[in-house]
């Protein structure tokens, strides 16, 4: 009996469930073998292959779809043959549709990553060279977590078990009436432009994302510049206008507005809004109106106390700030 613990044992819950996706001859003797092979490696490797662990009399359909609901990973036997197989297709669908972390990845057979089309290209692709098994297994052997091949010894563990399966990949047998597909430079050049494109519209923010960092910018230069001054300051608030910010900035000796434009250097302009509130709190008036204002700043306040309302407005360009006051 084994020893009581309080734990389930670690070989239970770590196992990975690897899906081993075929269709025609050849690619069902890549996955026959890579499902001998695998667990050889690393035994908490648990590869499924429909052929071989489906029981007798069980319904196949629903045991292929529960095994495509639990795996954490798949590989996909990819020949020139089956390149169209719908019934490909709809396992390499439903396995990157099952959880969130599942990866999956097509084993190229007598093929080049540019002979796949999408959606089978869409996933990492692997040839069958060592380098590239290697890789892969060091993919799966990562996601094992306790039950990992220490990375420093992989390199070691993969030479010993290599050559077994590079002695089955060999002997594949052919696949009937199989002809290795070739893609014209039109196909080609119409795949990669909708990837540029793709990425293109992904890498371009919108002018919500571009309003948005910007008053962060705003944001973070003036907290700090007020910090480093040590103002007294209730509140800040930063908001997008068109083509433009309005900085509001609420003090013990009055509420100060702030406008620039959006091309605005936010350092700048955060040591422009700091050194008129500390003029007006260290002489509770404005800055003398022959003070320089960056360009793209325009400035309203309102001082705290009751009965006075004062105002100014600047910008490089305009006339000067007048005050008016009324008792």
């Amino acid at each position: 009996m084994l020893p009581t613990t309080g734990q389930a044992p670690c070989a239970i819950i770590a196992l990975m469930e690897i899906f081993l996706s075929w269709s025609g001859r050849r690619s069902k003797a890549a996955a026959e073998a890579l499902r001998i092979w695998l667990p050889k490696v690393n035994p908490a490797f648990k590869p499924w292959l429909s052929t071989a662990d489906i029981d007798k009399g069980a319904r196949w359909a629903s045991d292929v779809a529960e095994r495509l609901e639990t795996a954490r990973a798949g590989i996909i036997c990819i020949t020139p043959g089956n390149l169209h197989a719908d019934w490909i297709l709809w396992e390499a669908g439903a396995l990157s549709k099952t959880i969130k972390n599942t990866y999956v990845c097509t084993l190229l057979i007598e093929l080049d990553p540019a002979d796949v089309k999408p959606p089978l290209s869409q996933f990492q692709a692997t040839k069958m060279t060592k380098e590239d098994i290697l890789a892969l297994l060091s993919t799966l052997n990562g996601k094992l977590e306790d039950r990992a091949i220490p990375v420093a010894n992989l390199p070691e563990t993969f030479e010993l078990w290599w050559p077994k399966l590079e002695a089955e990949l060999k002997k594949l047998p052919p696949d009937e009436g199989a002809a290795q597909p070739q893609r014209s430079d039109r196909d080609l050049i119409e795949e990669i432009l909708a990837l540029v494109r793709s990425q293109t519209r992904r890498s371009i923010p919108s002018k919500q994302q571009r309003e948005a960092l910007t008053a962060r910018k705003i944001s973070e230069a003036l907290e700090k510049a007020l910090f480093s001054s040590n103002l007294d300051m209730n509140t800040l608030s930063v908001n997008p206008e068109e083509g433009s910010f309005s900085v509001a900035v609420d003090t013990p000796f009055g509420y100060y507005r702030f406008m620039c434009l959006d091309s605005v250097d936010a350092e700048d302009f955060a040591d422009y809004v700091v050194s008129n509130l500390k003029a007006r709190q260290d002489e509770g008036r404005l800055a003398s109106s022959g003070r320089k204002v960056p360009n793209g700043i325009r400035e309203e306040s309102k001082p705290a106390l009751e009965g006075c309302d004062s105002g100014s407005a600047s910008k490089a360009g305009f006339q000067d700030p007048k005050v008016r006051k009324e008792e």
